[in-house]
């Protein structure tokens, strides 16, 4: 049995935490080679693209493999280039397309001045199906650069992605690592990350829909779901849009949290190309396996 939805008290320190605050932490990997999955070699492609991750992340407490000097510059020179080459390459042939809607059930200062409580929210995104997990580890998928576009409407305001950060997470009965040493109960999770275009009055504006289920039946595996589950067998289905920075030297993080209720999945033609934005990666929570 799914817990009842427990109101925005219950979720909003751990989101705080885990996402608003953009304290985040880079992946811990503690596997031997022999459990990872197949077609995973830790080659020198996926390093890089651990590395490039861990560079681009606001702090770090910890990494796995350290470099120092011409690489370190190096990755940090072609992040934003890697970035839109994924972006300009998004239109690709497989591509799903899940709608859903929801309500707001909780406003944070400054948000408050555009929306209010009781708001509803529409959304679309696409992504590519095909696109290969780069985590190696068993029951995490982290598809970086799977999103094509995606669109968020709130009454009359309507935010876009644009190039940046994107990843889309799938956890399979995994334990969360949320803050370093601190996890969360095993569970299944299928989190979408993505960069908007700037408006009212915020310089950077960034989403994250998050859906979890403590019971862990969701999903059979970490790979991409090509049709969204019933979304009233998670625990939390949630949509956050918040963002930093209201004018030059002042940083804020103001959020605003919608319920989400009725997600579809429509497959794409390959024809049919969805939206002409990308989307991007900011670091991510930790996922890690307790042993």
């Amino acid at each position: 049995m799914h817990s009842e939805w427990r109101g925005p008290g219950h979720l909003i320190p751990l989101l705080q935490a885990h996402l608003a605050s953009v304290r985040l932490y880079p992946h811990r990997h503690n596997r031997s080679p022999q459990t990872a999955k197949p077609g995973h070699t830790g080659s020198n492609a996926n390093i890089l693209h651990q590395r490039l991750r861990s560079f681009i992340r606001i702090r770090v407490y910890k990494m796995k493999m350290k470099r120092k000097g011409f690489i370190s510059s190096l990755l940090l020179v072609v992040a934003p280039s890697l970035g839109m080459m994924s972006w300009v390459d998004s239109a690709r042939a497989n591509a799903v397309t899940f709608n859903f809607t929801g309500r707001a059930y909780a406003v944070n200062a400054p948000w408050d001045s555009f929306f209010s409580v009781g708001d509803s929210v529409t959304g679309s995104y696409t992504f590519e199906s095909t696109t290969p997990d780069l985590n190696a580890e068993p029951g995490i998928g982290d598809y970086l650069n799977a999103l094509i576009g995606l669109t968020i409407s709130v009454g009359g305001t309507i935010f876009h992605s644009q190039p940046g950060y994107q990843f889309i997470y799938v956890v399979d009965n995994e334990s969360i690592e949320i803050s370093p040493g601190v996890y969360r109960p095993p569970m299944d999770l299928y989190q979408v990350f993505s960069d908007l275009q700037p408006g009212l009055g915020y310089s950077h504006i960034r989403t994250n829909l998050y859906f979890s289920d403590s019971s862990q039946n969701i999903f059979a595996s970490d790979a991409l779901p090509l049709t969204f589950p019933d979304v009233s067998k998670f625990d939390y289905s949630l949509l956050q849009v918040f963002g930093f920075e209201l004018g030059p030297y002042n940083p804020h993080s103001g959020a605003v949290f919608f319920s989400i209720t009725s997600p579809a999945a429509i497959p794409e033609p390959s024809s049919i190309l969805l939206l002409g934005s990308g989307l991007g990666m900011i670091g991510s929570a930790a996922w890690r396996r307790r042993k």
